[in-house]
């Protein structure tokens, strides 16, 4: 699957404005991940603390 979309940015007529926007892609997905996982974390906390308090 990678192979394919790595041919598929060098069949691409400007790789580099597909690598970019690739790129750019996977930070936003993984700022959503890492985001997502962050407030998950905080609301577990939050409801282990009221659960002991």
């Amino acid at each position: 699957m990678l192979v394919g979309v790595v041919g598929a940015g060098l069949l691409h007529p400007a790789p580099l404005e597909w690598l970019k926007s690739f790129g750019l892609t996977v930070a936003v997905l993984w700022a959503a991940v890492l985001g997502g996982a962050w407030v998950v974390t905080r609301w577990a906390e939050s409801r282990t603390e009221r659960i002991q308090g």
